[in-house]
């Protein structure tokens, strides 16, 4: 029976030790005119907004995530003019500065796989890039 504590326990502290790794991994890389890098729990830091996205057939659905602006002020970026987004399997869609600085809910949110999602309200359906895992700032 001591035996199987003792097993049971250092499977226990396997999986932590495991996920407190898996945590500490990137999710979200920011290069161009800065290079950061942002962990799952560095983003959960932030200040989050709600946000509403009507898809082209009228549905509507709600995020919670930290507003895009943020992430981009956090890096210290102050002259930019466009921030493109990139998916993980490759595709990319590009914001300017303008329409960027007037979305307030122009937000990135954590999707249900944990990877992120880009949700631009009032903006095309090009834009709600999701598995969004870099914001390249030109």
């Amino acid at each position: 029976m001591k035996r199987s504590k003792i097993i049971l326990t250092m499977l226990i502290a396997a999986a932590m030790v495991s996920a407190c790794g898996a945590s500490s991994e990137p999710i979200l890389s920011v290069t161009g005119s800065t290079d950061k890098t942002y962990t799952k729990k560095e983003l959960m830091d932030f200040s989050q907004v709600e946000s509403a996205y009507i898809n082209k057939d009228g549905e509507i659905s709600e995020y919670i995530g930290i507003p895009m602006i943020s992430i981009v002020e956090n890096c210290g970026v102050e002259a930019y003019s466009s921030v493109t987004m990139v998916a993980s399997d490759g595709y990319s869609a590009e914001i300017t500065l303008e329409d960027l600085n007037a979305c307030n809910k122009c937000i990135i949110a954590f999707q249900d796989n944990d990877g992120l999602l880009a949700v631009m309200p009032d903006f095309s359906s090009k834009l709600q890039v999701r598995d969004l895992i870099e914001l390249q700032i030109h």
